[in-house]
């Protein structure tokens, strides 16, 4: 972990303790705690019933108040139907996370490049920083950014849709909006593309 980063969290979410957090919402019906590795001392991940979505959300707001200082984020995985909580302080978010890093390596919010595809996502997309929205981007998401191009015409967040010999799904996505943006050159693409043929390897989707 960056030390930094850490330390900066610490003193600006003074409020924040996971482990009480964690108690304090064990028992709600529906609720599941992701495993370990998408858990931290900053960020509580649940699994919920996407079906009784509201009764649980309600359940975990009485149950925590406002007592955390947190802020929650849900999202839908389309893949598995289920609905999914990320728990974080206030301060603790993937927007302040990528300001972080562009300060530390003194790089500009317009210089950053963030590919999202569910409702997570939403907030890093619309912060200023340079937006993909990969081709399989879940609903929620996709009108989230609706919105907010709605309100701010000038949102930079380009949306794949199969350019340069690829799907725009997944990782072909994100080198699609790394390309549109100026990260990776189309040739640089291009000679991977065919190099990936002649291996015969498969690390991204080509369209066919």
């Amino acid at each position: 972990p960056d030390e930094g980063w850490q330390r900066q969290l610490s003193q600006a979410c003074p409020a924040w303790d996971v482990a009480t957090l964690r108690l304090a919402l064990t028992g709600i019906a529906g609720l599941t705690e992701q495993p370990a590795e998408y858990c931290g001392p900053f960020k509580q991940s649940y699994f919920l019933d996407a079906a009784d979505q509201e009764r649980i959300l309600d359940q975990v707001d009485q149950a925590m108040g406002s007592r955390f200082d947190q802020h929650l984020i849900y999202s839908h995985d389309p893949l598995s139907g289920q609905g999914l909580l990320d728990i974080q302080p206030q301060s603790a978010s993937k927007s302040t996370a990528l300001t972080y890093l562009a300060e530390q390596s003194d790089v500009a919010a317009q210089q950053v490049v963030f590919c999202g595809d569910s409702g997570n996502d939403l907030q890093p997309l619309t912060a200023g920083f340079c937006g993909v929205l990969v081709r399989n981007a879940d609903q929620q998401l996709l009108k989230g950014i609706e919105q907010a191009r709605s309100q701010n015409p000038l949102l930079r967040c380009y949306q794949a849709n199969g350019r340069y010999g690829l799907d725009g799904y997944y990782t072909a996505g994100v080198l699609e909006g790394a390309v549109h943006y100026g990260v990776l050159s189309e040739q640089a693409l291009h000679q991977a593309l065919t190099q990936q043929n002649v291996d015969g390897r498969s690390s991204f989707s080509m369209s066919g």
